[in-house]
């Protein structure tokens, strides 16, 4: 099967699981009970299990194991994330019915961050295979980070770059009006908490991924060949 009509399936299983996901399991103003969030985790999982089997079954052992590899390895380094997510959620006060909404609209707009992000760093360490030090060297220093950082380091997102410059250049207000993300007052449009919050989820994403990415192209030999996995 031909790469182009690989990637023509995969975009097309992302979409019907998004529709899925919107339509079904992330009702508006619905609140997430565990049982909903296990089968939606559930569902995720047997997703990515089952490109796992078709990557097996269309390129081999071994591009399967690169991708449960790298999958398994994004989880881990994922559980930081939630945490921030929590504390973001917590700051901004959001009700519990607009977690769902909220977190797969940042969620969305992470996926198109990574994606570039993945493509830029493939076509990188293609092009020059030195790159792969520095992104060495870069984990080891976020490393080192972690390990000396100390409990008043904690995250917070009024002091986190992403609120400062939302608030300095756009225009935002904390008002909430029937779980809208633009307001206008005065003939001015205005961004809602909601907004702000879907932002800082899908920037704060990019930090991560600057992470992440590198990781996984440390099991990857050559990931300009392997963008699926």
């Amino acid at each position: 099967m031909s790469d182009q009509f690989i990637y023509l399936i995969f975009g097309a299983v992302i979409l019907v699981a998004l529709v899925l996901d919107l339509g079904l399991l992330s009702k508006k103003n619905s609140i997430i009970t565990t049982k909903a969030a296990l089968i939606q985790t559930t569902f995720w999982v047997a997703l990515s299990c089952g490109f796992c089997l078709f990557i097996w079954y269309e390129h081999g052992k071994e591009d399967a194991i690169q991708y449960i590899s790298a999958y398994l390895l994004e989880w881990s380094l994922s559980i930081d994330n939630i945490f921030v997510f929590i504390i973001i959620f917590t700051f901004f006060k959001v009700k519990p019915s607009n977690y769902s909404r909220v977190l797969l609209m940042g969620i969305l707009m992470a996926i198109v961050f990574r994606i570039a992000f993945i493509a830029l760093g493939s076509e990188l360490v293609a092009r020059f295979s030195w790159i792969m030090y520095v992104f060495g060297a870069f984990l080891i220093y976020t490393g080192f980070k972690m390990f000396v950082a100390k409990e008043d380091d904690e995250f917070n997102p009024e002091e986190n770059w992403a609120f400062r410059l939302m608030t300095k250049y756009l225009r935002t207000t904390n008002e909430e009006p029937n779980n809208r993300f633009i307001i206008k007052k005065g003939g001015k449009s205005y961004l809602t908490k909601l907004s702000m919050v879907v932002i800082m989820l899908g920037l704060i994403d990019i930090v991560f991924a600057i992470d992440s990415i590198p990781a996984v192209f440390s099991i990857i030999p050559d990931p300009a060949d392997k963008l699926l996995i």
